[in-house]
C-alpha cells in the first residue's frame, strides 16, 4: 500500500466520520426542538424543559447505535473535571453581568432594593453559593450535557469558532418556545427586540463557554459557567428596583452584557489562534 492510498483512505474515514456527526447533530436538533415545543405546550411538565438537551442527546446516541459502544458516557465530558477553569467559569459571568447593573444604578435608571426584610448581604452570598451548586448539578447540567457534551463536539469539523457560533444559534432557538409559547421568558418590554438581544447574548455566551470547554472538554466547566450566569442575573435582578428601560441595558437580554460577552469571546478566540501549534515557532 503506497502513501497516496493511505492518505486517500484516511480522508475517506474522516469524511465518513464527519457525515456521521452531521447526521447526529441534525437528529439531535430535531429532537431537542420537538421536545421543547411539546413541553412548552404542557405547563405541568415545564420543570423538565431544561433536561431536554440531555434527553435528546441520549435518544440520538440510541437511534444512531452509538450508545451500544463503550466510551459514549465519557465522550459527553462528564468524567472530565478540569478544576483549573472553575474560577473562570464562576467569575467571568459575574464580571460580565455586574457592569450593566452598576451602569443603571449609577445613572439613576434603577436602584438597589433588598427584596425581603431582614435579608443581609451575607445571606445573599450564601444563597448564591447554594443556588450555584444546585443549578450546576441539575438544570445547567441537564442543558450542558446536550449543548457542550454532545452537540459542540459533533460540529467541530466546521472549525471551533463556527462550531461555537452554530451551537449558540441552536441553543438560543431552543429558548424560543419558552419565549413565545409561555410567559416564563421575556415577559416585559418589546418582546421581539429583547428576543433579538437575548439571541445575540446566548451566541456570545456560547463563544466564551466553548473556549473554556475546549481545554479539557469538561461539561462541568460549562455547567458551572451556565449556573453562574443564571444565578448572578437572577440575584442582581431580584435586588434591582428598575424602570422598563433597564431590561434593554442589563440582565439576560441587556445590551451591555451582550457587548461584553462578544468582546470576551473575541479575545478568547484571538488568544486561541495565537497559541495554536501552527502559529508557535
Amino acid at each position: 500500500m503506497n502513501q497516496s492510498t493511505t492518505i486517500l483512505e484516511n480522508r475517506l474515514d474522516t469524511t465518513s466520520e464527519h457525515n456521521f456527526f452531521k447526521r447526529q447533530a441534525g437528529i439531535f436538533t430535531l429532537l431537542v426542538m420537538t421536545l421543547a415545543v411539546g413541553i412548552s405546550l404542557q405547563p405541568q411538565m415545564i420543570a423538565f424543559y431544561m433536561f431536554t438537551p440531555t434527553i435528546a442527546a441520549l435518544l440520538t446516541l440510541l437511534l444512531t447505535g452509538q450508545i451500544k459502544k463503550s466510551g459514549w458516557f465519557k465522550s459527553l465530558g462528564i468524567t472530565s473535571i478540569d478544576f483549573r477553569n472553575w474560577p473562570k467559569a464562576i467569575l467571568l459571568p459575574i464580571f460580565i453581568l455586574l457592569p450593566g447593573y452598576l451602569f443603571v444604578y449609577l445613572t439613576g435608571r434603577a436602584q438597589i432594593g433588598i427584596p425581603f426584610t431582614g435579608l443581609t448581604w451575607l445571606n445573599m452570598i450564601l444563597n448564591y453559593l447554594v443556588l450555584l451548586i444546585f443549578n450546576t448539578l441539575t438544570f445547567s447540567l441537564g442543558e450542558e450535557i446536550g449543548w457542550r457534551g454532545f452537540l459542540l463536539p459533533r460540529l467541530l469539523h466546521l472549525g471551533k469558532v463556527r462550531a461555537n457560533l452554530l451551537t449558540g444559534v441552536i441553543w438560543s432557538l431552543w429558548h424560543y418556545p419558552l419565549i413565545f409559547l409561555t410567559d416564563i421568558y421575556i415577559n416585559e418590554g418589546n418582546r421581539l427586540l429583547l428576543t433579538l438581544l437575548f439571541t445575540l447574548t446566548v451566541i456570545g455566551i456560547s463563544l466564551v463557554i466553548g473556549q473554556l470547554w475546549q481545554s479539557k472538554r469538561s461539561v462541568w466547566v460549562a455547567s458551572l459557567f451556565h449556573s453562574s450566569h443564571n444565578v448572578t442575573w437572577q440575584l442582581l435582578d431580584s435586588i434591582t428596583v428598575n424602570n422598563p428601560a433597564v431590561v434593554y441595558l442589563a440582565g439576560e437580554s441587556g445590551l451591555i452584557p451582550l457587548v461584553l460577552y462578544l468582546v470576551v469571546g473575541f479575545l478568547f478566540i484571538k488568544k486561541d489562534q495565537k497559541f495554536t501549534p501552527e502559529n508557535v515557532n
